[in-house]
């Protein structure tokens, strides 16, 4: 796991140097390349992502911060916001319901 978390780290460096990612996540081993419709699209997909989790409470964005981007453990989490993994696991799924509130209405535009 460590491995494949230093190889995504390695590509999204490479990228960002040769000034072809840009901001955009790194593609996840083994993936085809993306085609610029399906890059544009997710890149639409983060940004309203990121819209709507700056709607979401500190503590909500905080342990989903940690556990998608950062590929943290309930118990890292936990660790890191002075809590149990259960509460975190609690966190985590009212984050979510609160993101897909957020981002719903989005849909229809």
């Amino acid at each position: 796991m460590n491995h494949l978390r230093h190889e995504r780290v390695v590509s999204a460096v490479a990228l960002r140097e040769s000034g072809v990612g840009g901001d955009e996540r790194p593609v996840a081993m083994g993936a085809p390349p993306m085609d610029p419709h399906t890059a544009v699209e997710a890149s639409e997909l983060d940004a309203r992502v990121d819209r709507a989790l700056s709607n979401v409470s500190e503590r909500r964005r905080l342990a989903l911060t940690l556990r998608w981007r950062h590929q943290f453990s309930p118990a890292q989490i936990a660790e890191v916001l002075g809590t149990t993994p259960e509460a975190v696991r609690v966190l985590l799924v009212r984050a979510r319901h609160d993101l897909e509130e957020l981002i719903r209405p989005d849909e229809a535009v």
